[in-house]
């Protein structure tokens, strides 16, 4: 009889966006990567994650109800626990501009997400 023995994958990804099919596509476009995703869909909910797991990225979405991408951007990199974390915001063009001089994304990818682009954009993170 074989045994199958588990493994951890090599890297997780957050993926924080309250648009599900956006979640979705993006968990299913990753795990067919091999990567380990978790998602939330806003910034509190992500928040709370955090406080058991440790993402190598954080793939987020600005405009969110409840707690939107900048505050959890403000929260996240205040955090010493988890401010080494790499965060790629996810806009509309126009939206990035409202950023608050203390944030500090890696990348910022604009709405629609071309698939090509994130991946090449993110793979550096995930080395």
């Amino acid at each position: 009889m074989a045994h199958t023995i588990g493994f951890k994958k090599p890297h997780q990804i957050l993926v924080v966006d309250d648009d599900a099919d956006i979640r979705e596509s993006l968990r299913e476009l990753f795990e067919s990567k091999d990567y380990e995703v978790i998602t939330a869909c806003n910034g509190k909910d992500a928040l709370g994650l955090l406080v058991h797991n440790k993402p190598s990225l954080i793939l987020l979405d600005l405009r969110m109800p409840v707690m939107d991408g900048w505050e959890f951007c403000k929260s996240q990199q205040s955090d010493p626990a988890l401010s080494d974390i790499p965060v790629f915001i996810f806009c509309a063009g126009h939206k990035a501009e409202a950023r608050p001089a203390d944030v500090e994304p890696v990348g910022m990818l604009n709405k629609p997400i071309d698939i090509s682009e994130l991946l090449n954009s993110i793979s550096p993170y995930l080395q």
